[in-house]
């Protein structure tokens, strides 16, 4: 059986598309690529221009109690905490001894 010229150009025309189909899946990631960096850059950009949420910061030094004292007064008070635990700590304690206890111990047992 012998090529005929319509064998050829059938063949032809679908060398043709299958070199475009791989030129196509060759350059497939250079352009997901580009894509993905251009959805990136104006992510990058929205966020540039808007403004910042902000966060809520809870109860800090600024916080104000009942009655109506900040930060400094309890500060105070807590100074004066520990000055008062400071006193007590230096106060000498008393040493109680049991008199039916004996002072010596034998380990000879």
């Amino acid at each position: 059986m012998a090529i005929l010229p319509i064998d050829l150009q059938a063949l032809f025309a679908t060398t043709i598309n299958a070199g475009q189909e791989q030129a196509a899946a060759r350059d497939a990631p250079a352009a997901a690529q580009a894509a993905q960096g251009a959805a990136l850059a104006r992510h990058t950009q929205e966020l540039d221009e808007t403004v910042n949420d902000t966060r809520d910061v809870g109860d800090g030094p600024e916080r104000t109690d009942e009655d109506g004292s900040g930060a400094d007064a309890r500060r105070r008070r807590r100074r004066g905490a520990q000055d008062q635990e400071g006193d007590e700590a230096s106060m000498p304690r008393a040493t109680f001894d049991d008199p039916d206890l004996g002072q010596h111990v034998d380990v000879v047992g």
